[in-house]
């Protein structure tokens, strides 16, 4: 797959705008542009990928926040760290990961590599995405519980539990 050239400023540019609305609760338009925000933000990630590297800039990352997470876009690429822009979606908590709009690739390539291993395996079953299952159903079942376990197993990640909650909410 070859990566797609994207325009990162207007991209952002884009994402804040939609962020501002999808945040401003008790308006008749917030559900519309929450669901124009996570679309936009997966349509984002999707272009991000090339198959090839792990982190690029437009990749969407979710970093664990308090009891929530903390939601950046890769902006830059070096050999050691990524430069992150902030989203400030609901609660806009920032990571401690995250220094200074930096963070070191490893955390970053950890934390992508769980969220794309989640999505292959669903699409492997032939099941939408996690964030697409959760949000059509409303809640979780237990393959998917299930299969988010045996996905932080092998990564030896904690935070599965707040991931299903986090999913469930947003539907």
């Amino acid at each position: 797959m070859e990566l797609v050239q994207i325009d990162i400023k207007a991209e952002i540019k884009h994402l804040l705008a939609l962020c501002g609305k999808a945040n401003a609760f008790g308006n008749d338009t917030q559900r519309e542009a929450d669901e124009s925000f996570w679309l936009s933000i997966r349509d984002l990630d999707r272009r991000a990928k090339d198959g090839q590297h792990p982190v690029n800039p437009g990749r969407f990352v979710r970093l664990q926040a308090k009891d929530s997470y903390a939601y950046y876009i890769v902006i830059k690429v070096t050999k050691k760290i990524c430069k992150l822009q902030h989203i400030p979606y609901g609660s806009a908590y920032e990571s401690n990961a995250v220094r200074d709009g930096e963070a070191d690739i490893d955390v970053i390539e950890k934390a992508l590599a769980f969220y794309d291993q989640i999505d292959s395996r669903f699409q492997e079953m032939g099941r939408k995405p996690l964030e697409d299952k959760t949000r059509e159903y409303g809640m979780l079942n237990e393959d998917v519980e299930a299969e988010i376990m045996r996905i932080r197993r092998f990564h030896g990640l904690d935070r599965a539990g707040a991931l299903l909650r986090m999913f469930a909410a947003r539907a």
